[in-house]
């Protein structure tokens, strides 16, 4: 009965404390590396809703390495663009490892396996693209197919 009394009586401190800890979880889950990093690691995880993640993700980082390869930027440096726009940590980390091994001369479809979060159909779609010469068209298509 006293817990009971306490609640009634103190209910905007009960909610206070709660939407303050919401809002320091989301303020230090934004402005925190390490924690985007586990949280978007979990978003990944997640069932159902993870695969929705990585799908808009990676459809998100092909259509602005598309758009950035066709507009004629480098690659190495297309990459900057394409990693912020990712919208996830780990793809961002992903995409900055990739730029790395393209910059030091590794074929794109390698360093995408590399990094171990592509799935096969991505990298089968690059690799495509690489050989034939047209990676822009063929990120395009597979944005779509996701």
């Amino acid at each position: 009965m006293a817990i009971s009394d306490f609640f009634v009586s103190y209910w905007y401190l009960i909610f206070g404390g709660i939407g303050g800890g919401f809002y320091t979880f989301f303020y230090f889950w934004k402005r925190s590396k390490k924690m985007q990093m586990v949280m978007d690691r979990i978003m990944l995880k997640i069932p159902v809703f993870g695969e929705l993640v990585r799908k808009a993700t990676i459809a998100r980082w092909s259509r602005t390495l598309a758009t950035m390869f066709a507009a004629g930027v480098p690659l190495v440096e297309a990459f900057d663009s394409v990693a912020g726009a990712a919208g996830n940590a780990v793809y961002y980390e992903a995409t900055k490892k990739i730029q790395r091994e393209v910059s030091t001369g590794n074929s794109l479809t390698v360093a995408m396996q590399n990094t171990e979060v592509f799935p096969s159909m991505v990298l089968q779609m690059v690799a495509i693209g690489e050989e034939a010469g047209s990676l822009d068209s063929m990120l395009s298509k597979g944005r779509r197919l996701l």
